[in-house]
């Protein structure tokens, strides 16, 4: 499509296809009584990552990240929406909110508006991974500006995210947490070890391979725009598996088992984003972790669905990994924010799981279903606000409230958790006396 629509037409194709993509939200929430849906976009490759949120009264609920088919008509509805909005000065937005506001239930009126970010970096929702520097280098060519860049595009293009492995100037294991979950499923390959295998995949980054890329070059650096990028995958006739790597090291030995001379070029990539990826590629149905290796894991493609359908909070999860407690606090006091319960299969009355620790009893919550699954996969899992597991903890006595049984973990002094409560109604007091 032609990013460059005659002016007096901008305006058409702009708000035909707002209402097509207000029409696409309404489709996808069965739900009434709200206030207004939120669609936040941001472009990945030939499609968009999109997240759903439902905005009620008294509480936000954020869905989960989706990568967007290609060929989808919504898909082709946004990329319209990106062309609509292009300006010869400003260039089009790097991301965008889509809001659709309700008003008058039960028989409610609809109306459609957005706000395009056409300046700022995208953020990364919950760990699916940013916007790449070949994706930023695309967008320019399509939507040229006469306006200055934005810093953080210089910035980026500057230096390229993905280089050889010989010149990586970042840490060369990503994710520790990986690695040591690859370690206990190579010594035990059992259920429980493979959950705690995926559940680290929920967070941090891999690296994959991309030697076989077709490299246009572009000044000083290797990744130009024109540049296709072939990721390693293993073809055999039941299964066709992304390769990823939790170290430079592993992916260093598979290069150099295949015969090859030289290093890798490697890209490091967030494990939500290469999730999404294998779900999004009818070519792929499954993805295999350090290949060759005596830990070499495979995740299959129902498995990945399941780790992305359950509930799970992953703002929590990566607070937890960065070590983050002032992040954790954050991510529990938010107001969507929700927690995990287990109950022990032989608990007849329910009781929600405590364990002991050194001077007291700890209520044990979870960041997602997949954290329970690790410790116990016959435990029964249950969800709720996280404000409400809180006031749980407070009023069954508890001392402490432990985050995740497995690393990574955290452990909350009830005294914190009551301050915590507090700031957390206070701030609502705020809000309604708006």
């Amino acid at each position: 499509m032609n990013p460059r629509f005659a002016v007096s037409e901008r305006e058409r194709h702009l708000q035909d296809s707002l209402n097509a993509v207000g029409s696409w939200m309404l489709a996808n929430c069965a739900e009434t009584e709200w206030n207004k849906l939120v669609l936040e976009v941001k472009p990945a490759g030939e499609s968009f990552f999109t997240r759903l949120t439902r905005s009620f009264e008294d509480r936000d609920i954020p869905g989960q990240p989706q990568l967007l088919d290609e060929e989808d008509f919504i898909t082709e509805e946004l990329h319209r929406l990106q062309h609509a909005a292009y300006d010869e000065h400003e260039g089009s937005w790097f991301s965008a909110t889509i809001i659709v506001a309700a008003k008058g239930w039960p028989s409610p009126s609809f109306q459609v508006g957005a706000a395009y970010n056409r300046a700022g970096e995208p953020s990364n929702w919950e760990g699916e991974g940013g916007i790449s520097n070949r994706d930023i280098r695309v967008h320019l060519e399509k939507f040229p500006r006469t306006s200055p860049h934005p810093a953080w595009v210089d910035l980026r293009l500057k230096k390229s995210r993905s280089v050889p492995i010989a010149d990586l100037d970042e840490q060369k294991v990503p994710n520790s947490y990986l690695v040591e979950a690859l370690r206990e499923f190579g010594a035990e390959r059992t259920e429980r070890a493979l959950v705690n295998v995926a559940r680290q995949m929920l967070s941090g980054d891999v690296f994959l391979d991309a030697t076989d890329s077709e490299f246009v070059p572009e000044g000083d650096n290797p990744w130009g725009p024109e540049t296709r990028v072939v990721y390693s995958v293993i073809r055999l006739a039941d299964y066709r598996a992304l390769c990823v790597f939790s170290s430079a090291d592993t992916a260093l030995a598979s290069h150099r088992e295949k015969g090859r001379e030289g290093t890798p070029v490697l890209t490091r990539e967030a494990s939500m984003k290469v999730f999404l990826d294998v779900l999004s590629r009818e070519d792929l149905n499954m993805l295999v972790i350090d290949p060759g290796t005596a830990h070499m894991c495979i995740i299959e493609e129902p498995q990945i669905q399941w780790l992305l359908q359950v509930p799970s909070n992953a703002a929590a999860k990566n607070a937890l990994m960065k070590q983050n407690m002032q992040a954790l606090l954050s991510a529990l006091a938010a107001p969507s924010a929700f927690l995990l319960t287990a109950v022990a299969p032989d608990n007849l009355e329910g009781t929600p799981l405590m364990v002991e620790e050194e001077d007291g009893r700890a209520l044990l919550t979870f960041t997602s279903a997949a954290e329970a699954s690790a410790l116990d996969p016959t435990l029964e899992v249950r969800s709720a606000q996280a404000t409400d597991i809180l006031e749980f903890a407070v009023a069954s006595g508890a001392d402490y409230v432990k985050v995740n049984a497995l690393n990574p973990t955290a452990t909350l002094p009830i005294a914190q958790v009551r301050d915590l409560i507090d700031l957390i109604q206070a701030a609502r007091i705020t809000d309604s006396q708006k």
